[in-house]
């Protein structure tokens, strides 16, 4: 009897295409992922610099921002096993950016 890991193989086969693709749109849907996996982290970047240089995080729940952190854990973990380095950037640019304002919220909140 053949496992689901099998199937999973044959499928994977089956569906595969090139990367970079041929088609036109897929190519245009490829760099906007890489470009918002990029972008996204970025402006989380005015809340930290507001925390860090005023010292004050009134207002920001450091439990808000530990439970990003904590929400991108699996899906680090998941472009890890996948191997894209898209999902893996970008995930653990929003990890360090969500603990950097949890850290700020817990010292100067």
């Amino acid at each position: 009897m053949r496992g689901v890991s099998h199937y999973i193989h044959i499928r994977k086969r089956r569906h595969s295409f090139a990367y970079p693709s041929t088609k036109f749109w897929l190519r245009v849907v490829d760099m906007m992922a890489i470009a918002a996996g990029i972008i996204g982290p970025i402006f989380v970047f005015p809340q930290l610099y507001t925390i860090y240089a005023t010292h004050q995080a009134a207002g920001v729940s450091a439990l808000a921002w530990l439970g990003f952190a904590a929400t991108d854990i699996p899906l680090f973990i998941y472009g890890v096993v996948h191997r894209d380095w898209i999902i893996i950037t970008t995930y653990s640019l929003y990890f360090f950016m969500n603990i950097g304002v949890a850290t700020g919220a817990l010292l100067f909140g």
